[in-house]
């Protein structure tokens, strides 16, 4: 998915202090458990519930984003770039 210094570049846009979004960034991506949250209901919501418990609002943020940005990055390699009248429904998730 996109690499860590992309989520820098956005979590930085949305005004997000740097150093919560590269833990957060590096929680979701490295390690056994990489893009937590992305698959399991538990995983996401152990993933939630320690970012939220350890930095708030911030983390939470880069969190949604971070997964944002991977659905982004898959959309356009999978589907290619949607039209502007193409519709995207809950089928084509």
């Amino acid at each position: 998915m996109p690499s860590l210094r992309l989520h820098e570049k956005w979590d930085r846009r949305f005004g997000i202090d740097p150093e919560i979004a590269r833990e957060v960034d590096e929680f979701i991506d490295l390690g056994d458990h990489h893009d937590i949250g992305r698959g399991r209901a538990r995983d996401d919501y152990f993933a939630r519930r320690h970012i939220i418990q350890r930095y708030g609002y911030e983390g939470y943020a880069t969190y949604l984003l971070h997964h944002a940005l991977d659905y982004i990055k898959w959309w356009i390699k999978e589907e290619g770039k949607p039209s502007s009248n193409r519709e995207i429904t809950q089928e084509a998730i």
